[in-house]
């Protein structure tokens, strides 16, 4: 059973990181470890008539992940993309801690991004904005 952690940073947190909002929870994970799951949409599917060579790469990450990736994309309701990386720590995090693994996550996910930069509607970048 997954329980979450009530004292430190917070459980449950949101930033902007390169222009999108990251959703963060923290939840314990076994005998004194903890579970930090990062998640943010990227935006819809293109479609073929708008980017056909994004569509084709964005589709043949999505059946054929790169398993040395630090996250996954998935395809949710709506044709909208979501970002999720998940990272274990051995013990309870640190504030310190917590703000160096979330650091060297984002800098890992950064060119992975990247790449997904183009998909994010105005609306989209509007929200990220408007949540920070």
């Amino acid at each position: 059973m997954r329980k979450q952690l009530a004292s430190g940073p917070g459980s449950n947190f949101r930033f902007v990181w390169s222009g999108m909002v990251v959703r963060g929870e923290v939840v314990e994970s076994g005998p004194g470890g903890a579970v930090l799951t990062l998640t943010c949409e990227l935006g819809a599917l293109p479609y073929t008539a708008e980017n056909p060579g994004l569509r084709l790469q964005v589709l043949k990450i999505l059946t054929k992940p790169d398993r040395s990736l630090p996250a996954h994309l998935r395809l949710r309701p709506g044709q909208r993309l979501e970002f999720t990386n998940v990272t274990r720590f051995d013990t309870r995090p640190g504030e310190a801690q917590l703000i160096h693994g979330l650091m060297v996550i984002l800098l890992q996910m950064q060119p992975y991004l990247a790449l997904f930069h183009g998909i994010r509607t105005p609306a989209c970048r509007r929200t990220a904005m408007r949540r920070a």
